[in-house]
């Protein structure tokens, strides 16, 4: 299970957290925000899973800029490193 933040919380806390941002989504009427995962406490997170982030990060920079084939490189490589870790801890 992961925590989601809104992008006035990341911030708030971006100093003292890891998160990587997963989309931007709209709520009702209201306005677009981006929402980020939260992966852990600055300077703790395993380099698998930062690794797995960076390049997930890259291949959405990808995406919404309309580069298809470049977005799903960086997402299936940001699979590979991550493939066995467990997410719950």
């Amino acid at each position: 299970m992961s925590t989601l933040i809104s992008h006035h919380t990341y911030e708030r806390a971006q100093g003292v957290i890891e998160a990587r941002l997963l989309d931007t989504i709209r709520l009702g009427q209201g306005e677009p925000m981006q929402v980020y995962e939260v992966l852990g406490r600055k300077g703790q997170v395993a380099p698998d899973r930062a690794e797995a982030a960076c390049l997930f990060t890259r291949g959405y920079a990808m995406y919404t800029q309309r580069h298809w084939d470049e977005a799903i490189t960086s997402f299936e490589a940001a699979l590979k490193p991550v493939a066995f870790l467990d997410f719950t801890t």
